[in-house]
């Protein structure tokens, strides 16, 4: 069974703030009280202050295809595509971008979302403007090691 690990700042009340430093060894997020994780099975939603996400796939791949180009992972190393439909529970119009989620994994690694991934899969949303209650199908993309 595939399931998502995501670590959605409290209410996304932070959404698009930078994180401190830490100087310990230890992830920043272990011990955050403003982090909230979920585990999401496939076909399972997660409820936010101001969004619910529902899970629609995870795939690991070493080539992403687009309608005009194609790129390969690099040696070592995959793509994670997680497919979702996000929608907006508030009553005002939202901003969201599929590169704001972070990926952990077992070993506490962070990795940021594929910057490039939305010239090889439509659904990666950048920048978009959520209109409440209107879900829409998004995707966010990782590269990451393949021990990963």
């Amino acid at each position: 069974m595939h399931v998502l690990t995501s670590n959605i700042l409290k209410a996304l009340a932070e959404w698009g703030e930078g994180s401190e430093g830490n100087s310990s060894n230890e992830p920043e997020y272990i011990g955050d009280p403003n982090f909230v994780w979920h585990d999401v099975a496939i076909g399972q939603t997660a409820k936010f202050a101001t969004l619910k996400l529902t899970l629609t796939g995870c795939s690991e791949t070493k080539e992403l295809k687009g309608s005009w180009d194609s790129v390969k992972a690099d040696e070592g190393t995959k793509f994670i595509v997680f497919t979702y439909t996000v929608e907006n529970t508030t009553k005002n119009e939202i901003d969201f971008s599929s590169d704001d989620f972070k990926l952990y994994d077992s070993q506490d690694r962070e990795f940021s979302a594929y910057e490039d991934g939305y010239w090889y899969v439509d659904e990666v949303l950048v920048y978009e403007t959520l209109s409440p209650n209107m879900p829409k199908k998004a995707a966010t993309i990782y590269n990451v090691p393949d021990n990963a």
